[in-house]
């Protein structure tokens, strides 16, 4: 009972303590207005594996990438944007996966993939959520089946 418990609390503080990164595809812009997307909308990504960045705070600042670690998948660091070409994307949409803490940024880090959801992504812009939506394939590339309009 007590080594659950303080297998939590170490959670909990470890948490509240490492910085939390949003894990996001790449930004995009939409040539419709976003506020006119519909249920059963499909935006092509036009990408035939996923791209994923670590999103802090409206900037783009590491690219990771999915890998199988035994049974599990994590993501590990490939690339760190560096102040040089690091990207703002306060007008682009970005469609997020959910959050990941992490002490590093170094290139080969492993993250965890527990707390993001791949069947449900939040389609966001300025921050809002206008949008849930899930990964689907059409002919051979990956795109965005539009589930819910906020």
């Amino acid at each position: 009972m007590l080594d659950n418990q303080s297998k939590k609390l170490s959670k909990i503080v470890e948490n509240s303590l490492l910085p939390k990164y949003e894990v996001v595809l790449e930004p995009f812009v939409l040539k419709k207005n976003i506020k006119h997307l519909l249920v059963n909308d499909i935006i092509d990504l036009a990408l035939s594996e996923l791209e994923l960045y670590l999103l802090d705070d409206s900037v783009l600042v590491a690219k990771v990438s999915l890998i199988k670690d035994g049974i599990h998948h994590k993501m590990v660091i490939d690339d760190n944007l560096t102040q040089d070409n690091q990207v703002d994307i306060k007008k682009s949409i970005v469609c997020s996966l959910g959050y990941v803490h992490s002490r590093s940024l170094d290139i080969s880090h492993k993250l965890s993939t527990t707390t993001l959801d791949f069947k449900l992504l939040s389609i966001k812009q300025e921050n809002r959520v206008v949008a849930k939506a899930r990964f689907i394939k059409i002919k051979k590339r990956i795109s965005l089946e539009i589930i819910e309009v906020c």
